[in-house]
């Protein structure tokens, strides 16, 4: 196809450094980029006002990182997912597209989006290519000796250690290089305005909570390096403590996918050359709770029911729940009476964030 562009659909993974789908993107020739902000999706999953400003603000960031390989940066609002495909159906006629890129989302909501946008492009013979880039293992891959998903961590893990000692760590994607300008009014007029959009859903953020989440890349890789070099040897004995700054407090970046989970591994693993060898427990500990991350999206796969409300082990629906809306909003507004209780769901309320030992206590 003479002209055509590859279209990179950039989602919970707003970075350019081991990017799976910009990488193959941009191997294939000119590539523009495409973010689709869907708030009504973030009201339907009550989305924090802190978690949407964080993402915008590291929205503003990848639009200039995309800028500087002259990749542009398209930004559109579609209310619904539901409408997505259309969209993109009409966008990739109308601006020469040959195929779409994305990485792999979980959810099943996420899934049937993207199966939608496959099926729309089929019908005009270009293809939506997806990939693994959210967890350590693809996808069905980790499997007990029946071919089934494992459904307890401990067996799970242990597959992963295995798999992780036979074939090693996942290499990083490199950042693309540098490809030609797209014409300046190729996409005139194309992008929406991300102050009202901050204006619409994060007027009641404050400075000081924005300050206490930074955006970019490279702050958040210094803020792994950090970790990595002061704190995950002492991680095992020390995270317990939510007085004590133990823990990596990179959930965020994972979440919106400033970082990628090979670049929290390699880094992990650094001193070892990036070899599969575990020298002490805080090391054995936080690679643990990466993989307790890891097995948590595969059940999310797996078991789509975890997705509509429906628990994990279904037999928990037959618990009898005590519906008590005062008690339910003393325990979200931290009003319990229950010191650590209170504390942790306050400190959730000012900052976005919870201590992870907090989170089972609150939780409980």
């Amino acid at each position: 196809m003479s002209n055509a562009y590859q279209l990179i659909w950039f989602r919970q993974d707003l970075r350019i450094h081991d990017h799976a789908a910009l990488w193959h993107a941009s191997q294939q020739g000119p590539s523009l980029g495409l973010v689709i902000l869907s708030p009504e999706q973030w009201k339907q999953h009550a989305d924090a006002p802190i978690k949407i400003s964080f993402y915008l603000r590291q929205l503003r960031t990848l639009q200039k990182e995309l800028a500087a390989l002259h990749i542009p940066l398209v930004i559109q609002v579609i209310p619904y997912w539901k409408e997505i495909a259309n969209f993109i159906s009409d966008f990739s006629k109308k601006y020469n597209i040959e195929n779409v890129y994305a990485n792999i989302e979980i959810g099943v909501n996420e899934l049937k989006r993207d199966k939608n946008v496959q099926d729309y492009l089929n019908r005009h013979g270009k293809e939506l290519f997806l990939f693994h880039d959210r967890t350590i293992f693809p996808l069905r891959s980790i499997r007990n000796q029946s071919q089934q998903p494992y459904q307890v961590f401990s067996a799970f893990k242990k597959a992963c250690y295995t798999k992780l000692d036979t074939s090693g760590l996942s290499q990083c994607y490199p950042v693309p290089n540098k490809q030609n300008e797209v014409p300046l009014d190729f996409l005139q007029g194309k992008n929406i305005d991300l102050d009202e959009i901050e204006k619409l859903f994060c007027s009641s953020l404050s400075k000081e909570q924005q300050d206490l989440w930074p955006v970019g890349e490279q702050y958040a890789l210094e803020q792994l390096d950090q970790f990595i070099e002061e704190s995950v040897c002492h991680y095992k004995v020390e995270r317990d403590f939510p007085h004590i700054q133990a823990t990596s407090k990179l959930s965020p970046y994972l979440n919106i996918g400033i970082l990628s989970i090979r670049q929290c591994l390699q880094a992990l693993f650094r001193n070892q050359h990036g070899n599969f060898h575990l020298v002490n427990e805080g090391q054995q500990t936080w690679l643990d709770e990466l993989l307790w991350r890891e097995f948590y999206q595969h059940i999310l796969f797996d078991f789509p029911h975890v997705s509509k409300h429906i628990p994990f082990k279904k037999d928990s629906q037959k618990i009898k729940w005590n519906h008590n809306p005062e008690h339910l909003t003393a325990w979200q507004t931290g009003q319990t009476g229950i010191p650590i209780v209170d504390a942790g769901l306050r400190q959730l309320l000012q900052t976005g964030w919870m201590h992870n030992r907090i989170r089972m206590i609150t939780d409980m």
